[in-house]
């Protein structure tokens, strides 16, 4: 886990924790829409397979993160990721 997260629950400075899980969770996504790593397994596979498991331990990191504050919602990622499945809803819905 990030220290400035770990250091921020242990200070009961929880909002400041929770912008940073999201503040993750924004990253990864941007990370995943700019690698686009799912095209990139189709053109270069050993790339987009480091890229994948790159990504997937950020998310795993992520929902270690999300234990305290949403401990169900944490527990569906790593079972997905433990399992190599994809939700059949999304975890975090996109806002219109």
């Amino acid at each position: 886990k990030n220290d400035f997260y770990k250091n921020s629950f242990e200070s009961f400075k929880i909002q400041e924790a929770v912008e940073h899980i999201w503040a993750s969770i924004k990253s990864l996504d941007q990370e995943i829409q700019h690698k686009e790593p799912f095209k990139l397994v189709k053109t270069n596979k050993e790339e987009g397979v480091e890229v994948i498991k790159s990504m997937v331990a950020k998310l795993f990191s992520i929902a270690e993160m999300l234990e305290p504050v949403l401990p169900e919602t944490s527990e569906k990622i790593k079972f997905l990721i433990k399992e190599n499945k994809s939700p059949n809803i999304p975890l975090f819905p996109r806002k219109d």
